[in-house]
């Protein structure tokens, strides 16, 4: 009787997908074994082109003859999916058995129910960091004195406030262009933001008593909390590089050792050297970018036959990533100052630059999306979801500067067509000759724009003056005359320390945790529960 309710519920599915298709071309965006009957020319997949076998109530959906999906032709197997019978009589994919799991995800220690054991590799690396830094926390930290100016306190938690909402919902939906890798971006950017802000305040605590050459407990405020968020800010960069294409151990064990580099590299660029970096242009956006894309080479990519389906945006998935795109525009002007003495005169400049560059950033990039466009000068989403922020990349080092509203606004449209042109020309080219996949195309949002943001500064560092109007020349300058040459070392380090830093700990990783030959890249279901319709997806 099962049997007869399973065959019955496929016809009829099968009927509803005729109906709503109406023999029409296959949509590219949702698709599952009943409704994907039809190819871009026409043809009828229907039962009779199939052959279906039960035995144990399991069904097998098998082609018998050479197929095409969407116009392009299939590896054959590719869209076998194997299936059982559930108790309620609907069609779900079959579970794993133990055996299955151990070869498939790496779920050691499961039932055949699919369940995880002790040994599970995101269980053991995930609980071994959460219980380390509960340790470390109790042995080594306190809280700091509050501070005496009220306003101050007030201004450090709106800043903090503002830069987790550029976290968690900002690059979070930002990634979300994957149409089938949304709860995996969301997901993975809470769960790798809140624990790089416990390391990055432990680690930088750590660097700061190894270049006093003084350890003393750590003194835990609410700017902490910024700079923490500042930490989790490099390592979702670097993970936008690789995002759909590794598990969350994987990305775990990496981020860890991209925050050990990172806090070292920040400490050398910014108290050893000192340079002006108010925006994170250098120490953050560089550093996270040029680590990414190194790690993503090492790393390497080789797309499986279902692959490249997945690897595309749907139009809902293009709106959820613009939704963090305004939301990391608007506040993007905190992330750039907050480091800012509060109601100083830099806190001012940043805010003005931050905005202007912005804007005209957005601008520059509608502009050269359209003129590069090959559909008929339509917009690119992906130009619009990235490359608008660009401008905040590219005015960060020299945010505190007297660069004048006409230089914000010509810093901030250069990073816009320096992006937008890199999405549309670079990137692929990067691809072809070098094997590089990115993702999130992070070298053009966080890469180019962040060494325009450092040579800025250190062109407008070179020139800079007491006599144009500073009133806090020596805060804004440290080194005086010499700041434009500490700007370009400052550059030059952290893409060094980054590159390196970056190919050593994509090999460590590969190495302790080999990536998975028939890994489920681009898609939720690899680690997450997802509905039927997406179980049932052809492949």
């Amino acid at each position: 009787r099962v049997k007869e309710r399973a065959a019955t519920s496929m016809q009829e599915v099968e009927l509803q997908a005729k109906d709503n298709n109406n023999h029409s071309p296959i949509s590219k965006n949702r698709g599952s074994v009943s409704s994907n009957r039809y190819n871009g020319n026409g043809d009828d997949f229907s039962p009779s082109g199939r052959e279906r076998s039960s035995m144990n109530n399991q069904i097998f959906i098998v082609d018998d003859r050479e197929r095409k999906f969407g116009g392009k032709p299939l590896a054959a197997g590719s869209t076998a999916e194997l299936m059982e019978v559930d108790r309620h009589g609907k069609i779900v994919p079959k579970k794993k058995k133990a055996a299955d799991s151990k070869e498939n995800g790496g779920k050691q220690g499961g039932d055949e129910d699919g369940g995880v054991g002790l040994t599970d590799p995101f269980l053991v690396i995930f609980t071994t960091i959460q219980c380390l830094s509960l340790l470390f926390f109790g042995l080594f930290t306190d809280y700091a004195s509050t501070p005496e100016d009220g306003a101050t306190a007030a201004s450090e938690f709106v800043y903090y406030n503002n830069i987790a909402f550029m976290m968690l919902i900002g690059f979070g939906f930002l990634m979300t262009f994957l149409k089938r890798y949304t709860l995996g971006s969301i997901g993975m950017t809470f769960l790798l933001t809140v624990m790089m802000i416990q390391l990055t305040i432990l680690l930088e605590g750590f660097w700061e008593g190894v270049y006093n050459k003084e350890f003393h407990t750590i003194k835990v405020s609410v700017f902490s909390l910024v700079s923490g968020n500042f930490g989790a800010a490099t390592i979702l960069i670097t993970f936008g590089c690789l995002i759909g294409k590794i598990s969350l151990p994987q990305m775990a064990v990496l981020g860890v050792l991209e925050l050990w580099a990172y806090t070292f590299n920040f400490g050398i660029v910014l108290r050893w050297l000192k340079v002006v970096d108010i925006g994170g242009s250098i120490a953050i956006h560089m550093f996270g970018a040029f680590f990414g894309m190194a790690a993503a080479w090492v790393w390497g990519y080789k797309p499986g036959p279902d692959d490249e389906a997945y690897e595309s945006s749907s139009r809902t998935s293009d709106v959820f990533s613009l939704i963090g795109t305004i939301f990391l525009w608007v506040f993007w002007p905190s992330f750039n100052g907050a480091p800012a003495p509060n109601g100083s005169a830099q806190q001012l400049r940043v805010t003005i630059n931050t905005v202007l560059a912005l804007c005209a950033c957005c601008q520059a990039t509608f502009i050269a999306s359209r003129f590069l466009s090959k559909n008929k000068g339509k917009f690119s989403p992906a130009d619009i979801q990235n490359a608008t922020l660009a401008g905040g990349v590219a005015i960060g080092s020299s945010a505190n500067m007297i660069v004048q509203p006409w230089g914000a606004i010509a810093i901030g449209a250069l990073g816009g067509l320096i992006s937008t042109f890199g999405f549309r020309v670079t990137q692929p080219w990067i691809q072809g000759k070098l094997g590089l996949h990115d993702t999130c195309g992070v070298q053009n949002l966080h890469g180019w724009p962040s060494i325009i943001g450092g040579l800025t500064s250190a062109v407008v560092a070179a020139f800079a003056e007491k006599s144009d109007g500073y009133e806090d020349f020596n805060a804004v300058f440290p080194e005086g005359n010499r700041q434009g040459g500490v700007q370009v070392a400052g550059v030059v380090l952290t893409i060094a320390i980054a590159v390196a830093s970056g190919a050593l700990a994509a090999l460590i990783v590969k190495f302790i945790l080999p990536p998975k030959e028939d890994a489920k890249a681009f898609r939720d279901s690899g680690e997450w529960e997802v509905d039927e319709e997406e179980a049932l997806v052809v492949h």
